[in-house]
């Protein structure tokens, strides 16, 4: 069943509250161990990378985007569903998703098996995952999927653990 626009507005400006309070302008080591190696990644969580996390399309950018879901300012011809029905599916996922630095339980490399997904890292559980893509020094949060981390992902591992540093 698809949301409305009003319910996609309250989803992201509570989505865009737990973001704040919980990750934005924080960075995410995440840790695990594969074949008794340690392998992480550090994740870096900026205001710019919310709209991503949400599926909506919009012609705000993605600062103004943020900024205006926090305040609760955003507008129903703000945005837009995407005509695949990804906006719903991330919408459903958004608000476990922002707590991803204290409920990811498993990391894994993408094994690109999605025809239109482009992203590097995947933490999170049998019911979502958070996708991470590298820019520069870290990874950054670049989209979200209402999936279970083993399905998309090369050698996905359960013995994670992540540190906000």
């Amino acid at each position: 069943m698809s949301k409305t626009k009003a319910e996609a507005l309250r989803i992201i400006h509570n989505g865009a509250v737990a973001y704040k309070n919980n990750l934005a302008n924080k960075n995410v080591l995440f840790v695990t161990l594969v074949n008794g190696k340690t392998e992480l990644f550090e994740a870096a969580f900026l205001p710019r990378n919310f709209l991503h996390l949400t599926g909506v399309r919009t012609k705000l950018n993605s600062t103004t985007f943020y900024s205006l879901a926090l305040r609760d300012r955003l507008r129903e011809q703000d945005i837009a569903f995407a005509a695949d029905g990804t906006t719903d599916k991330k919408l459903d996922v958004l608000k476990p998703l922002m707590n991803v630095h204290k409920t990811a339980k498993m990391l894994g490399n993408y094994d690109n098996s999605q025809r239109l997904l482009v992203t590097d890292k995947l933490a999170g559980t049998v019911t979502f995952a958070m996708g991470f893509r590298r820019d520069g020094d870290f990874y950054m949060p670049n989209t979200s999927l209402k999936t279970d981390v083993r399905t998309i992902s090369k050698n996905p591992d359960n013995n994670n653990y992540s540190h906000n540093i």
